[in-house]
């Protein structure tokens, strides 16, 4: 098989040496070399390496940014203003982080869309130095720099080495080898895209996994110039300058593309629910990805416990939506979280009759939810589920995967950490907790950290890791990594639906979202205990008018408080708010014991809804300015308008006489259609002349 492919890569490489343009592409993007006889790609390198373009952070797999384009750059049918770099040689629309195997273009992956591969591979920008077998430090010489103007964006990358194995690398301990310059220019006059390949040595990739192209927003709309291949390859002198351009169609076509753009939060990511807690009110958001209005698709949205049918299912209608809009669905039917329904949960949704959707690989979207039993001592939060999808670890022995863990409750005391090993041969790992106090909610404060030995580690089977500090948190969550000690241990993962995206990968110390993170979670999990606020009071429930029942008439607000925390409760505000009125506003004086509940009824009712009218919410809060725990304060129960039916229409002309009745009563102008009438009865004393759906009907009474 090693030599098959070999052949395979030589084969294309002789290939696209003959080649000088390609395309056009999907969308009509063309691309040419250096050395195309009449519209060749122009070498001319943009120096822009100075201190105040230099770009910090770039490690092993990762991404920095986002950069901001002004103004905006027009790729596709479509302009961006923020690029993503990523230390593999391309720049991302959108912070998605690409590792080997690198996609070839285009990629129907919905991570991997809306990128610039401009020497895509295993590049290494880390560590700054590295100690070395033979003795000493040699300092990694990669360098990255960023440029924006009013005519272009520059991304240039300096002196870039592959990542090699440090075990196997000829200097041993070193985990690069050779160097790569070269750079990406976007011209936002005419919108093409240069590469220019300054410098390369002899060294080479990892199976040559180097990919070159240019891929849109949508995953079926790219262009790819070449794969496996080294550019020096390309030019009419070998190992001198060259340069790839890629040419935008003359005029953009017309894209219809709609697609469901998140589930339940805007990162589409997994959460927890609590199985004694509030109902879960489930959203969806749906884009319009093209560039022209759509309208007509029907919005199917379902939650379903892991390998069982939907719990809860619910249909929308999408209207008309403006290109690059979007529209977020609050959904009718909530999902209650129960204990007879622990464990994961898919929310997915699905678009339905989008006529002319040029990529329907968008079209439906999952997250995971799942429900955990809160009311236990322990409670554990984990998002892989389901063993048997194998093990990952990293070539040379430095990496690890962390996991994001948000409680569905708080204070949380954080006791252990879990971590299902599946093999080993004879290394240690570390288990890490962070806080989510990093920029933008990224790792940050080291909370704990416990080294398990390698003859400690249990292997296969799950390793329950004590705190050594245990610590308590009163928002957010925590990050929990699990990093190699050497390279020959395995960790569990779980590739069976539905998937976190929770997942992060660390190499040499630099954090990235993992690189399969809609496929793959990992059996990392914590173990928590519930620790109850000294005050903290919350509607517990609606009980009047009830979840989903019709508001016809004006009804009384009656509500549950319940006090959750350890101290009494009592003078206290209560509110309720209905499809965005009014705030109602009472005081509650009755004094509520922990763990106890009271029921109260406002003075002020809620008005009836207009029939025919779409549904709308009714919430109830407490307000109590010794709480500190806002997430059980409110509750919601969506309502409903009366039908508008036949009957209804129809009453205002209907005439019934004479009136008093003399022993005969007519009726005139009965719809054509069935109407619920009294049913006969002898013994009733009336009878029914004519027949149902007449204009006029004869009583006798």
């Amino acid at each position: 098989m090693k030599k098959y492919l070999l052949l395979v890569f030589t084969f294309l490489s002789i290939t696209l040496l003959a080649q000088n343009s390609g395309g056009p592409g999907p969308y009509g993007y063309s691309w040419y070399n250096s050395d195309h006889a009449t519209n060749p790609a122009y070498y001319s390198w943009d120096t822009i390496e100075a201190i105040e373009n230099y770009v910090d952070g770039l490690g092993d797999d990762n991404i920095v940014g986002p950069f901001n384009v002004a103004p905006a750059f027009d790729y596709y049918w479509y302009s961006v203003d923020k690029i993503w770099i990523g230390s593999n040689g391309y720049v991302g629309f959108k912070p998605v982080q690409i590792s080997s195997p690198f996609p070839s273009m285009p990629t129907n992956s919905y991570a991997k869309n809306n990128f610039i591969a401009g020497f895509m591979c295993d590049l290494n920008f880390a560590p700054d130095t590295t100690t070395i077998a033979q003795g000493g430090t040699v300092a990694n010489p990669a360098r990255c720099y960023f440029d924006d103007s009013s005519v272009r964006t520059v991304i240039s990358y300096i002196n870039v080495p592959f990542w090699t194995d440090p075990n196997i690398n000829p200097i041993m301990g070193q985990e690069w080898v050779g160097y790569n310059t070269f750079q990406i220019v976007l011209n936002k006059i005419d919108s093409t895209i240069t590469l220019n390949y300054k410098d390369r040595d002899a060294a080479v990739t990892n199976n040559n996994d180097i990919e070159v192209g240019i891929q849109s927003k949508v995953g079926s709309f790219g262009i790819q110039h070449s794969t496996g291949t080294y550019f020096d390859m390309f030019s009419p002198n070998i190992g001198m300058p060259n340069a790839l351009r890629f040419d935008p169609p003359a005029s953009p076509g017309s894209i219809t593309d709609v697609a469901v753009n998140w589930n339940d939060n805007i990162d589409n990511k997994g959460i927890f629910l609590s199985a004694d807690g509030l109902p879960h009110t489930l959203k969806t958001n749906i884009k319009n990805e093209g560039n022209t209005s759509f309208a007509g698709a029907t919005v199917i949205a379902n939650l379903s416990p892991q390998f069982s049918p939907p719990a809860v299912s619910n249909n929308a209608t999408l209207n008309a939506i403006n290109a690059g809009a979007d529209t977020t669905f609050i959904l009718t039917n909530v999902f209650q979280p129960s204990s007879a329904v622990l464990g994961p949960h898919t929310f997915l949704t699905m678009l339905s009759g989008a006529a002319g959707d040029m990529d329907p690989t968008n079209n439906t979207l999952e997250q995971e939810m799942v429900v955990v039993d809160t009311t236990q001592p322990s409670i554990n939060l984990g998002y892989a589920h389901t063993p048997g999808g194998g093990s990952i670890n990293w070539s040379g022995g430095n990496g690890g995967i962390a996991v994001y863990l948000k409680p569905p409750f708080y204070p949380a005391l954080i006791k252990s950490t879990n971590f299902y090993i599946e093999n080993n041969a004879g290394a240690s790992f570390d288990a890490k907790i962070y806080a989510d106090d990093g920029f933008n909610g990224t790792a940050g404060t080291l909370l704990d950290s416990v080294t398990v030995s390698a003859a400690q580690v249990i292997a296969p089977g799950n390793n329950v890791v004590s705190c050594a500090s245990p610590d308590t948190i009163f928002s957010g969550g925590v990050y929990v990594l699990w990093y190699m000690g050497a390279a020959g241990i395995g960790l569990g993962k779980d590739v069976t639906p539905p998937i976190s995206g929770q997942t992060y990968e660390v190499l040499s110390n630099f954090w990235a979202t993992y690189r399969d993170v809609e496929n793959e979670d990992f059996f990392i999990s914590i173990d928590i205990e519930k620790i109850p606020f000294s005050d903290d009071i919350g509607v517990s429930t609606i009980i009047t008018p009830a979840n989903n029942s019709t508001l016809g008439t004006s009804q009384n607000v009656e509500v549950s408080i319940e006090n959750f925390g350890i101290n009494t409760a009592s003078n206290f505000d209560v509110n309720y708010q209905f499809n965005s009125g009014t705030t109602i506003t009472e005081t509650v004086t009755t004094t509520v014991a922990p763990g106890n509940t009271i029921n109260h009824i406002f003075i002020t009712p809620i008005p009836p809804m207009t029939p025919g009218s779409p549904s709308a919410q009714l919430c109830a809060w407490t307000s109590y300015s010794a709480d500190p725990n806002p997430i059980n304060n409110q509750f919601c129960n969506m309502l409903n308008a009366p039908t508008t039916g036949i009957g209804e229409q129809m009453l205002s002309k209907i005439v019934v006489y004479p009136n008093p009745t003399t022993g005969k009563l007519y009726i005139e102008n009965l719809p054509e259609e069935d109407v619920l009438l009294p049913e006969e009865d002898p013994s009733s004393g009336r009878k029914e002349e004519g027949k149902r759906g007449e204009r006029e009907k004869l009583f006798h009474l």
